[in-house]
């Protein structure tokens, strides 16, 4: 079946088109019918099979544009999940003019704040700053109808438990959607207690496009092994998992003396750090990525062809989240487990052997990283550009205001003027319809103010 097929918004197809999607994804196929009704229902489905999307077209399909307060919430487990939900939330609703907004921790709380004052459709966040921007009152949740939990099993363990049935409880959404790769204790409870008549959709349960292999190693000759394996396999793009942040200083510290096209991520490092990680990894500028589980979640990077699990996870569950890195939908992939001297594993695992002899010329493959990546957002930014301006709030600036000043100019419409975020000092507008160049060159004032305008930073 393919996405014209549906019948959705004209704005969310266009979108769908720009984004190089025609043919729908199984989990896709089997749950728009229900979530296009707005019907609660529980989805099993492994991480990189297109579930973003399926629930982003039940969230936007219906969403009254010219209404204030919020009137979706999609919660996840981790900053860079909330991050990367966001990002294909605001791309599928970027001629539809849908915000989201990102209510995640070691962000300023009152930038968030002020952003949610003013008109957002979609809230995308982690359950304590979620929780906390509740307690401030920061926004209206009487007009949030659906609900989404995405890697409902990471968010319904104890650490998270207590908040979660806080918001639901007070939210008290129509639609909830629960996601998962994994139908754990604590699941089967929030279902029984909050879902107990949904429907359980459950796509693609087996990761059968990654083959699963296994290595008997001692702890300490771990690092000579991983560089061995690495050499041997070749992998356009790797994720090393390790158990502690300081075992994924170290790998990296030995991997770096090699020169090894590598980098690090974890818990330890700023949000900057972390984004930026993650922003070059996808885009293919490093091969080899050392991570904790912090990565396990979600987190849907393409064409990553190996997984190793350099320290063995602690449970089936995370087993299941790391491996699922590699072989997405439709591609396929290879998962190493570093096995140590007594320790149990899954003897159905066959033993690693690869008889490629170390040539020289191996060790310099793994020294760059040449992977190409389709951007799957690039055509759609082709056609959208947002703009940063000079002016905000201090100056008595509203978003009418800034849709007056952009329609007195030639060629500038209504329908060409996307989401307006004004703030503080400045304000930021997407510009559709490839139009953002003629804004660029003819605005000069707003309200009689002069300002400056430029393509804001995270475009260029």
């Amino acid at each position: 079946m393919k996405f014209s097929d549906l019948s959705i918004d004209p704005s969310l197809q266009k979108s769908i088109a720009r984004m190089g999607y025609q043919d729908l994804m199984p989990i896709q196929e089997a749950v728009l019918p229900t979530l296009l009704k707005h019907t609660s229902c529980v989805v099993q489905s492994r991480t990189g099979s297109g579930k973003t999307l399926a629930y982003g077209i039940g969230l936007e399909q219906d969403l009254v544009i010219n209404q204030h307060d919020p009137q979706a919430m999609v919660l996840a487990p981790t900053r860079e999940l909330s991050m990367q939900i966001e990002k294909e939330l605001s791309l599928l609703g970027a001629y539809k003019k849908v915000k989201c907004v990102t209510l995640i921790g070691k962000q300023s709380f009152d930038m968030q704040k002020e952003d949610l004052s003013q008109r957002t459709h979609i809230l995308v966040g982690t359950p304590g700053r979620v929780y906390d921007h509740m307690l401030q009152g920061s926004f209206s949740y009487e007009q949030i109808k659906y609900l989404v939990l995405d890697e409902a099993d990471a968010l319904l363990n104890t650490d998270f438990i207590e908040r979660m049935e806080w918001i639901i409880n007070h939210v008290q959404p129509e639609t909830i959607v629960l996601v998962s790769a994994t139908m754990g204790e604590s699941v089967q409870n929030f279902v029984h207690k909050y879902m107990q008549d949904a429907p359980v959709i459950r796509v693609d349960q087996t990761n059968h496009q990654i083959d699963s292999y296994r290595i008997l190693v001692a702890n300490e000759n771990k690092p000579e092994k991983c560089l061995e394996v690495l050499q041997k396999e070749l992998p356009d793009a790797c994720i090393i998992f390790c158990a502690t942040k300081d075992r994924v200083d170290a790998l990296y510290q030995y991997l770096s003396l090699y020169d090894v096209s590598v980098m690090r991520i974890h818990a330890g490092m700023e949000q900057s750090q972390r984004k930026e990680t993650i922003q070059a990894f996808e885009k293919g500028n490093v091969r080899i990525l050392i991570a904790t589980d912090i990565l396990a979640r979600g987190i849907d990077i393409e064409k990553v062809n190996l997984v190793i699990n350099y320290d063995k996870p602690d449970s089936k569950t995370i087993y299941t989240h790391r491996i699922g890195r590699s072989g997405r939908i439709y591609e396929e992939g290879k998962a190493i487990t570093f096995i140590e001297p007594g320790q149990s594993y899954d003897r159905s695992l066959p033993e690693w052997n690869n008889d490629v002899s170390l040539e020289p010329w191996r060790f310099e493959v793994l020294k760059t990283s040449h992977r190409k990546i389709e951007n799957k957002d690039a055509k759609v930014r082709e056609d959208i550009m947002k703009l940063y301006i000079t002016a905000g709030k201090s100056k008595k600036i509203r978003p009418g205001d800034i849709v007056g000043a952009l329609c007195a100019i030639h060629g500038i419409t209504m329908d060409d003027i996307g989401v307006i975020q004004v703030q503080d000092h400045q304000t930021f507008v997407d510009i559709l319809h490839g139009k953002g160049d003629i804004i660029l060159k003819n605005l000069h004032q707003v309200k009689k103010k002069h300002v400056r305008v430029e393509r804001a930073k995270s475009e260029e």
